[in-house]
Parts: C-alpha cells; structure tokens; sequence
C-alpha cells in the first residue's frame, strides 16, 4: 500500500462515506451452486453514491506482464491526497498432482482481473459483502446455511480445556477461477443452472459440478469456452464457400 504525503482529509472523507454505505447487495445467481453473490458491480452500486457525496473517487488500473494479473486500486479525495494498493493474481489452476497450472487464455485472464477488481474495491472502501462463491469454495458446498443458535452456555468444570473452535479452510483461489470462467461462458451462451444440471446428467453421471475432480472441472469448462468461443473460420474454407456459393 502507498499513500500521499498527508492522508488527513481523505480519512475523514471516507469516514463519512462509509457512515453512509450498506454492504453490497448479493444479487447475482450463481447457476452452479443455487446460491448468490455480490459481484463487481453491487459493490460498485453499494459505494458509488457515498464515495461522490464525500469528494472520493476511485479507479482499477489494470495490468498483465504474460503471466499474472494486477490490479492497482487508487482511492483519491478533492484535497488531492490519495490511498493506493495492488492485488496480483496468477491465473491458473493447481493438478491433481498439486502442480499449478498457469493459464494465459482471455478467459482466465479476464476472470482474474474481475476477481481481483472486486475484492480490492471491497477492502478499500471497506465494505464486507457476504461471498458465497468463496464460501462455496472452502466448504466444498454451494448452499449459505445460517448457524445454528449458539447453546446455553454452561460453566466449564474446573480445570476442563476450552473446546477447540472451528477454523473455516482457506478459499481456494483456483477452483474460483474456474467457477468464475465457467459462469462466463454459460452467460455468453444464454445458458442457465439447469441446463447445467442437464449436461452434468448427461455427462457426468448426475454429479454436481463441485463434486467433478478438478480434471473434469477443467475439461467442463474449456468445453463451454470453446463453444462459447468457437475459432475463426481458415481463410482457404471461406474461399472454397465463395467458389460454391457463385
């Protein structure tokens, strides 16, 4: 992180905006998991208005150096003073051998400069949306289930240790890429949760795609970037249409 020379104005603004903001609505499906999520642009919607009310302003620098992805996010005030800090990804996915795989397609790159864009615009502003993709991820399970309400507490017996806590693991970042990538091109080809289930069915036996091994994940989603993304049509294939079309 880097900052300007003084930051005391541009402390007491965001301070204000964010005395003014409500967490980023989840507002966007998620057809793999039947879950939702606050993407990129709830974010946005959820800051935009108490960022300008408060002279604050934001911008996402983008870059790509071949092989990761950054983003430099820059939170600047009218008083000229500024707050500036850059998330880097590498996009890619980890084998089932745990090697990583790097991936240099747009796709990929595209889902990781949208991936860091949102949660570098969240942790600058501060606001904190609820993201079930990510919970999905280091839950191996797409559904956001309330807890429980917490027991009576009971005094503890003298001497007993304090029961462990539950620690949540970690998200893993490259199965949220590939959720990311897949989500992009099902809504390119207009597809939804169910014609998912359907090819899954048809497929894969019936399985979830969070249950797919990460081989199988990956070949399913290059399978709907291609068609997705079909390649041009060879220059000599279009000559030979002419001939027969004259």
């Amino acid at each position: 992180m880097s900052t300007s020379n003084t930051i005391g104005a541009i402390a007491e603004a965001l301070a204000k905006a964010q005395g003014e903001m409500s967490n980023a609505a989840k507002d966007t499906k998620n057809p793999f998991f039947s879950s939702t999520y606050a993407d990129l642009a709830s974010v946005w919607t959820a800051c935009r208005k108490p960022l300008a009310d408060n002279s604050l302003a934001v911008t996402q620098l983008p870059e790509y150096d071949g092989v990761k992805v950054s983003v430099e996010t820059i939170l600047m005030h009218s008083s000229g003073e500024w707050i500036s800090s850059t998330v880097s990804l590498t996009p890619g996915y980890t084998a089932k051998d745990g090697t990583f795989v790097k991936r240099t397609d747009p796709q990929s790159i595209g889902s990781a400069l949208t991936y860091a864009r949102r949660y570098a615009l969240s942790a600058i502003v501060g606001i904190a949306p609820e993201d079930d993709d990510g919970n999905a991820a280091s839950r191996g399970n797409g559904h956001h289930e309330e807890a429980p309400p917490p027991a009576q507490a009971r005094p503890a017996a003298q001497g007993a240790k304090p029961a462990p806590q539950a620690v949540s693991p970690p998200v893993d970042p490259a199965f949220q890429q590939l959720n990311d990538r897949l989500r992009i091109a099902m809504n390119s080809l207009e597809q939804t949760g169910g014609d998912l289930t359907a090819h899954l069915k048809a497929n894969y036996g019936g399985r979830k795609w969070r249950d797919l091994t990460r081989e199988e994940q990956i070949g399913l989603v290059e399978a709907y970037e291609r068609e997705a993304n079909p390649p041009p049509e060879p220059e000599d294939a279009k000559a030979q249409d002419g001939k027969g079309g004259a």
